[in-house]
């Protein structure tokens, strides 16, 4: 599924339930809080925070669902984000180097 068919059908699901009423400042939030869940993994797989009880499951699946659900909240209506491909580039290179990132596909 290309990023389009992505946005157009997360716009249906939206309509669908009457969500996409909420103002882009919520949506905002929503995307940050994703990408701080994104932020979480990388932190603990790259040894900046050590492993423990409360450590998150690094898995690539999990990760992979964090991505997907920032790239779901960047739906065009929303104006935040709208260049995902820069982003992406981004977040890849300042994290080349983390094996849970390699191959990840968007």
């Amino acid at each position: 599924m290309s990023l389009s068919e992505m946005q157009k059908t997360k716009q249906k699901f939206d309509r669908r339930r009457g969500w996409d009423k909420f103002d882009a400042s919520n949506v905002f939030v929503h995307l940050v809080e994703e990408l701080g869940e994104i932020g979480r993994h990388i932190n603990y797989e790259e040894g900046y925070k050590e492993k423990g009880k409360n450590s998150p499951d690094i898995n690539r699946k999990e990760l992979e669902r964090e991505f997907a659900q920032t790239l779901i909240l960047n739906a065009p209506e929303t104006a935040v984000f709208r260049r995902t491909a820069v982003f992406r580039r981004h977040v890849l290179e300042a994290h080349s180097g983390s094996h849970l990132l390699t191959n990840l596909r968007f």
